[in-house]
């Protein structure tokens, strides 16, 4: 979810991070997911965003993912 927009970028170079979001989130529209994801990325993040065929729920999968995802 993307509470506020920053008024200024914070410097998040050599900082990675993983977004998780499901194509049928109820809760979190796709037009957050994407925005949060660019202004990570405008910050300089190195941004991983896997999207999973599901909702709001974290699966085995996504989990999966993240843990191979962490270890690289």
């Amino acid at each position: 979810m993307l509470p506020f927009e920053p008024e200024q970028n914070t410097d998040l170079a050599s900082t990675r991070i993983w977004l998780g979001a499901g194509e049928r989130d109820s809760i979190v529209p796709r037009d957050n997911i994407l925005r949060w994801s660019q202004l990570l990325q405008l910050c300089s993040a190195d941004v991983t965003l896997r999207w999973h065929a599901g909702g709001h729920e974290l699966s085995r999968d996504e989990i999966e993912a993240a843990r191979i995802w962490f270890e690289n």
